[in-house]
């Protein structure tokens, strides 16, 4: 060892002048480089230098920040820059590269955000900057990219509506949020028309219902943090894996770990309503009623399409309607069954819809009087042709597909859904008149009411005439002048 040492020193005093050179122009060559991608660092374009910055650098270009360098959020450091170049020159760069903000390079151009305070996110959401960042949030320190995630649908630095999610329904009740509901948007003031179902929920807020009476479940996914995702970054680092607030600390506060590296999405929306909002005839019926069920769900009818009632598609149940019960029989046998009101159609839609309830009920008593004898009487046409041994197959068919249409109007009840009985009727009157040439050979369609007779003749009779027309409708992305044509 002390031979080696005299080596050394031996070596260094004879060469010691060029060893001091050699390593001044090392020196030298360090600090220009590094000078010189600092230099080149302040201007955007020098981040495309790396194949991998492309796309991040498009999308600043088309951000609300592409007046805004990159250095500016993202300080530059030196000799950090300088060895990522080099690197990336020999090909040994992390190919996943990852960016930090601070809070602080935000509010050196946003200082007065925390001021401010209110703001209103995707139209009705309320959000308060000063609360979120100037106090702990269940126990966390936010930063501004906790909420505004650097690369998202391709914009930078845009704010995630399931950030707020995570947050603000992780952990909690079925149906609840964390602040309430109203905390972060208002019930709807306006009349919400959801599936052909007309509702306020005015009425409800100012009779004490609270949101989660109806809305049971408001969410959809848990936010859970699978222990693989760990292993995305980290090798067999789980021991402190059931430590939220040192987790929270150490990837929030600290180094602004994007959310949903480790915690799965949470959805919101309407995804489970109270049962009143649920179609289910068997809950009184069990299967005794099945026509009134086919024809609520628009189905079951010969010739026709299906067409499910704009009140089932609004998820109304049959006590929606059926909401009084009467009480039928002796006292010892006494049957209570659930009969529909006026009063139902008032309470969910507004003053005059009972009216309409009366013109369905008058205009699906007028089908049926109508359709009735006209399959009867070709009944019985076909009776004497088969007696006479005539070849009437085709006209049997059809006036059985007839007959099937007209009990199922009859024990469905077409108020049950007006659009689907208007449809099963006119494809009845379709089948007789195809069936009556072959029993009666002089035979002519009868005049038959415009319900029936022309293509949208039911519109104005069942629904318009009470309601009115819109004065403007959108018709393949352009404004209709409704009224105007269909008055003139």
């Amino acid at each position: 060892m002390n031979a080696l040492l005299r080596d050394l020193a031996r070596g260094f005093r004879r060469h010691g002048l060029y060893l001091l050179a050699l390593a001044g122009v090392v020196a030298g060559f360090a600090v220009l480089f590094t000078g010189g991608v600092y230099v080149a660092s302040q201007d955007p374009e020098f981040c495309i230098n790396c194949h991998y910055m492309e796309p991040y650098y498009r999308q600043w270009q088309t951000s609300s920040h592409a007046d805004v360098s990159c250095v500016d959020c993202h300080p530059v450091r030196p000799l950090q820059n300088a060895i990522s170049a080099l690197r990336y020159a020999t090909d040994t760069q992390d190919p996943r590269p990852r960016a930090e903000v601070a809070s602080a390079s935000c509010t050196q151009c946003h200082d007065s955000r925390l001021e401010e305070g209110l703001a209103i996110f995707g139209g009705k959401m309320h959000f308060d900057h000063k609360t979120h960042l100037g106090e702990l949030r269940r126990g966390k320190q936010l930063q501004c990219t906790s909420c505004h995630s650097q690369i998202v649908q391709g914009e930078h630095i845009a704010v995630t509506k399931e950030t707020c999610f995570l947050c603000h329904f992780r952990n909690v009740g079925e149906g609840q949020a964390i602040g309430g509901c109203t905390n972060c948007h208002d019930a709807p003031g306006e009349t919400v028309q959801h599936g052909g179902f007309v509702f306020r929920h005015e009425t409800y807020l100012e009779a004490g219902v609270s949101c989660e009476q109806c809305h049971l479940e408001v969410v959809r996914g848990d936010g859970a943090v699978p222990q693989e995702r760990c292993y995305t970054c980290h090798v067999e680092r789980l021991e402190r894996y059931d430590d939220s607030a040192f987790m929270h600390a150490t990837h929030v506060t600290q180094h602004d770990i994007d959310c949903f590296a480790c915690h799965e999405t949470i959805e919101h929306g309407d995804v489970r309503l109270i049962r009143a909002l649920d179609t289910s005839c068997e809950t009184c019926h069990q299967a005794l009623h099945s026509p009134q069920k086919e024809v609520y769900l628009g189905t079951g009818g010969r010739g026709v399409k299906e067409l499910p009632s704009r009140m089932f598609a609004a998820r109304v149940a049959c006590d929606g309607c059926h909401t009084t019960a009467v009480h039928r029989g002796s006292p010892e046998f006494e049957e209570v069954n659930l009969e529909a009101q006026r009063k139902s159609c008032v309470d969910c839609h507004g003053p005059g819809y009972d009216l309409m309830l009366d013109d369905w009920l008058r205009e699906m008593a007028s089908l049926e009087a109508m359709l009735a004898p006209e399959v009867a009487t070709a009944e019985k046409l076909l009776q004497r042709q088969e007696a006479s041994g005539a070849d009437v197959a085709v006209a049997r068919l059809q006036i059985k597909n007839a007959r099937h249409n007209l009990d199922l109007l009859r024990a469905g009840k077409g108020a049950h859904n007006v659009e689907y009985a208007v449809r099963v009727t006119k494809a009845a009157t379709k089948s007789v008149d195809e069936a009556m040439p072959a029993l009666q050979s002089a035979y002519q369609a009868p005049r038959r009411p415009d319900v029936v007779s022309t293509p949208d003749g039911y519109c104005m009779a069942l629904c318009h005439e009470r309601i009115g027309l819109p004065q403007e409708t959108e018709f393949e992305n352009m404004v209709f002048p409704h009224v105007l044509h269909a008055e003139d």
